[in-house]
């Protein structure tokens, strides 16, 4: 009778020795997971932007953006200053009317081959602008909250 309860207790310490490495396991793939996938998704927000302002005249183009797509200026304004990631809607119009980028935009890479030609990607003066640009505007806002 002995034996059967040591080995039931053996049993139930290796089942939540398991459960204990499986929690594990799972918070560090989220933590790997979050880690990957906060840049790529900053970078799928610059890509956004990127396309928007090429789009979209530089005086009032939010409200340009808004009469484009019917996403409130307010929204677009929040994802170019940083404050929101662009909506599923946001990134379906911008594909609508950025057709030949589209695959880019969403993937950041595009291959230019068979169907898929049409695709364009920024050359690397005009993204080196855009990113230099992009810099520029958030050191002004970031001296700017200092200095308030």
């Amino acid at each position: 009778m002995a034996a059967k309860s040591s080995v039931a207790t053996n049993g139930h310490k290796r089942a939540a020795a398991k459960r204990a490495k499986a929690a594990s396991s799972t918070q560090e793939v989220r933590a790997t997971y979050v880690e990957n996938w906060a840049g790529e998704a900053q970078a799928l927000r610059e890509r956004l932007i990127f396309l928007c302002e090429n789009l979209a005249p530089t005086r009032g183009r939010y409200q340009y953006l808004e009469s484009r797509t019917g996403i409130g200026a307010s929204k677009w304004q929040n994802v170019f200053i940083g404050r929101q990631m662009p909506s599923i809607e946001m990134l379906a119009a911008m594909c609508h009317y950025r057709l030949d980028y589209a695959l880019w935009l969403m993937t950041g890479t595009a291959t230019g081959t068979g169907l898929l030609a049409a695709n364009r990607v920024p050359s690397k003066e005009e993204w080196d602008r855009f990113t230099v640009h992009r810099a520029w505007v958030k050191d002004r806002k970031a001296a700017g909250e200092h200095n308030e």
